[in-house]
């Protein structure tokens, strides 16, 4: 079997209309070493496996699993225990690539002999394209990778800006701890667990990744489980940092306390209710939670939502 050196991985569900253009993206790659396409079908009803198999006709290294998990994240990792290559490159199927991304996020791993490479990224609004000037060149050891997580501003958790390692990946120590389910946040909750095995993660601004903004049918928008989710990741995040006693880790969480803030408070603003006795239900428990994860002291048993606490 030739070996792969990168598996890109399409998780999708009815998004036959954005597919062609990101599968397309794939394969006029300038990338000179071997790599593969991964196409995770959860459950669609649209012209997907149609799609996939009329181009499997002309390009082997393209490979189709249909799945029934109803869920990104483990249609994601699914995806990694199928996947041949050494290294792994997300990809929702409403986006796509820049040409060049395979060959620059491999080859800045390489020379630098890093776990994980984050680059820079292009919205696709209505307006037109946009390109984000967030990200910047860096090089980062484990602590400092994991503090730019926290902060989310030049080091965003978006796993489709980023190059990963396969074998990493699957040492990841939530993998078999928790019940993965359809969960908002699921970044910053596999980017967390992937930085603390890493040693050494640069970041170019490289703008390699085009973002969809504008599909409706996009999973980023889930009434008000948005809020929920957050506080979820983040106190599975605080209680790992517990279990490891790693008080330089906790300074770095709880420093992030104001930024995490406002994201919650864009959650509420983002998010659906059904009546106002709901809202306040749901906005209690939630800064609740929030109050627990960024404790002086933190306890599970306190957490009103804590089904990603293992």
């Amino acid at each position: 079997m030739e070996q792969k050196a990168i598996s890109i991985i399409i998780p999708t569900h009815n998004n036959a209309h954005y597919l062609k253009r990101s599968l397309a993206s794939c394969l006029e790659q300038d990338f000179k070493l071997p790599f593969e396409i991964l196409v995770i079908d959860d459950c669609s009803e649209d012209e997907t496996k149609q799609i996939v198999e009329e181009l499997r006709k002309e390009h082997s290294n393209i490979r189709y699993f249909y799945v029934a998990n109803r869920c990104p994240l483990k249609n994601r990792l699914y995806g990694v225990e199928q996947a041949e290559g050494e290294c792994i490159i997300f990809l929702d199927a409403d986006d796509y690539l820049a040409k060049n991304m395979l060959s620059k996020m491999h080859q800045t791993l390489k020379e630098n002999e890093a776990d994980l490479v984050n680059c820079g990224m292009n919205y696709i609004k209505k307006g037109g394209i946009r390109p984000s000037k967030l990200v910047k060149d860096a090089t980062y050891n484990r602590n400092e990778a994991i503090k730019a997580l926290f902060d989310d501003t030049s080091f965003r958790s978006f796993l489709h800006t980023k190059i990963f390692k396969k074998e990493l990946l699957l040492k990841m120590d939530f993998l078999g701890k928790i019940e993965l389910h359809n969960f908002m946040f699921e970044d910053s909750l596999l980017c967390f667990h992937y930085l603390l095995l890493s040693k050494k993660v640069i970041s170019i601004k490289d703008r390699l990744h085009y973002y969809e903004k504008t599909n409706e049918g996009s999973a980023t928008s889930k009434g008000y489980q948005r809020a929920i989710d957050n506080v979820s990741v983040r106190t599975s995040i605080r209680a790992k940092i517990e279990d490891m006693g790693d008080t330089d880790l906790r300074k770095l969480f709880l420093k992030s306390k104001v930024r995490t803030r406002l994201l919650l408070a864009s959650d509420y603003v983002l998010s659906v209710f059904p009546d106002k006795k709901t809202k306040k239900e749901i906005k209690a428990k939630t800064k609740a939670d929030f109050k627990n994860a960024y404790g002086k002291t933190f306890s599970r048993d306190k957490a009103n939502y804590k089904e990603l606490v293992y």
